[in-house]
C-alpha cells in the first residue's frame, strides 16, 4: 500500500509538469508563494473582506474550469459527465464550495478570523490545485487514490510552511538591519546636535567675551571724552576770569 501510495505521489507530481495543467497550475503556485511571501514580510498586515472575496473567486473559477475539462475530454461533450461522473463530483463541489464560500464573505456572514483563514491563498489555491490534478489524472477514485491525494495535500502544506520558516528569517534580518541603521542614525544625529550645541555655546561665550571688550571700550571712550570735556571747562574758566580781569 506504502507504495501505491508513493506511486500515486509521484505520477500527481510528474502530471503537474504536463503542458496542458503547467498552465491551470503556474499561476496558482505563482499566487500561492508570492501571497506567503507578502504576508510573511507584512506580519501586521491584515487582509480586507474585500481580499476574501477575492481569494474565493479562485475555486469559482477553477471549478468553470474544471467542468470545461470534463466536456473536453476526447472531444465527446456532455456524455463525459456521466462517464466521469467522480471527476463531475470534485468539479461541483469545488464550485460549489466557491460559491459558498463567495457568498459568506461578500455577506460578511462568518467571524473574520475564520473568514481570513477559510479564504487564504494557502487554502483556496491548494485545495483548487488538488482538484485540479485529480480531475486531470486518468486514475479511478478508490480509497488507495483518495489517501495519497490527502498525503499529498498534506505534504504540499508542510512544504509551504518550511518554505515559511527562511522568509520570516529574512524578513526578520532585514527589519533588525533597518532597525540597527535607525538607531545608527539616531545616534549621529545626537552627536551632530551635541557638537553643535558645543559650537554655539562656544561662539556665545565669544560674543558675551566681545561684548565685555566693546562695553569696557564704550566706558573708556566715555572716561576719556569727560575728562577732555573738564579740561575743556577748566581751561574756559581760565579764559573767562583773564578775561574778566
Amino acid at each position: 500500500m506504502a507504495s501505491d501510495i508513493i506511486s500515486l505521489i509521484s505520477y500527481f507530481m510528474h502530471l503537474t509538469l504536463r503542458t496542458e495543467l503547467l498552465w491551470v497550475v503556474a499561476p496558482l503556485a505563482i499566487a500561492t508563494i508570492v501571497m506567503l511571501v507578502y504576508f510573511e514580510k507584512y506580519r501586521d498586515e491584515r487582509p480586507g473582506w474585500n481580499t476574501h472575496v477575492a481569494n474565493s473567486l479562485v475555486l469559482l473559477f477553477i471549478g468553470i474550469m474544471l467542468l470545461r475539462h470534463i466536456h473536453s475530454i476526447d472531444g465527446l461533450g456532455s456524455i463525459n459527465y456521466i462517464t466521469f461522473p467522480e471527476k463531475l463530483f470534485v468539479s461541483a463541489a469545488v464550485l460549489g464550495i466557491g460559491i459558498l464560500v463567495l457568498g459568506l464573505n461578500f455577506e460578511h456572514f462568518l467571524p473574520e478570523k475564520i473568514a481570513r483563514y477559510a479564504s487564504s491563498p494557502l487554502t483556496t489555491n491548494l485545495v483548487a490545485y488538488i482538484a485540479t490534478v485529480f480531475v486531470f489524472s486518468k486514475i479511478e477514485i478508490n480509497t488507495i487514490a483518495i489517501i495519497s491525494l490527502i498525503i499529498y495535500f498534506i505534504l504540499l502544506i508542510l512544504v509551504l510552511n518550511i518554505i515559511r520558516i527562511p522568509t520570516k528569517i529574512f524578513f526578520k534580518y532585514l527589519a533588525e538591519l533597518k532597525a540597527k541603521e535607525k538607531r545608527e542614525e539616531i545616534t549621529a544625529d545626537k552627536k551632530e546636535i551635541k557638537k553643535r550645541k558645543k559650537e554655539i555655546s562656544q561662539e556665545e561665550k565669544r560674543v558675551k567675551a566681545q561684548k565685555k571688550e566693546i562695553k569696557e571700550k564704550e566706558i573708556q571712550v566715555k572716561k576719556q571724552g569727560i575728562k577732555k570735556l573738564d579740561k575743556q571747562k577748566k581751561e574756559a574758566i581760565k579764559l573767562k576770569k583773564i578775561i574778566n580781569k
